[in-house]
């Protein structure tokens, strides 16, 4: 048996309250008028290409209007680059980038819908936990080759305007 960490310590005591949300949304400028989040947990390295996360983003942006806000909760040697797209797609000041993850119930308690990278059927552990917290969860399919089917746990695609669509259509389904 080999015990591989995921990075993000599991909360231990007790749950997560209005309050424990409403402080976090504070501290990232998110105020009141913003009640519409997309957003991801993850380590912002260039394996994991978040500048795939900025595009669908400012598609999001393109197709939903000017009350949706985007949040990337994690840190990494891309970050600046992540915001530095932001900026140039025109997404820069609904752009959220708070760093590091301490609990990722916090980050999960704001998001409205969860995007998330897939290779095939194979997604990351924070997206089993945003499903896990309530949240929708779709996918930026990095396998040319994957078929998607009705069976799959979560929604994919390769096409990042598709998966834009996707998530204004779960944005608006509340």
């Amino acid at each position: 048996v080999q015990i591989i960490p995921n990075g993000i310590a599991l909360p231990r005591g007790a749950p997560l309250t209005a309050d424990d949300s409403d402080a976090y949304r504070h501290g990232m400028g998110l105020g009141e008028q913003c009640r519409r989040v997309v957003g991801t947990v993850g380590m912002l390295r260039a394996d994991r290409k978040p500048w795939l996360l900025v595009e669908v983003f400012a598609a999001v942006a393109r197709k939903a209007g000017p009350d949706v806000h985007f949040l990337i909760a994690g840190a990494g040697p891309e970050m600046e680059h992540v915001q530095r797209q932001a900026e140039a797609a025109g997404i820069g000041d609904r752009l959220h980038l708070p760093g590091l993850v301490r609990d990722s119930r916090l980050a999960f308690s704001l998001i409205d819908v969860y995007v998330t990278l897939n290779v095939g059927s194979l997604t990351g552990i924070a997206a089993l936990e945003a499903s896990l917290a309530g949240c929708p969860v779709v996918a930026i399919q990095l396998s040319a080759e994957y078929q998607r089917s009705a069976d799959d746990l979560i929604w994919s695609s390769t096409d990042l305007d598709e998966v834009a669509t996707e998530c204004v259509r779960l944005l608006e389904s509340d």
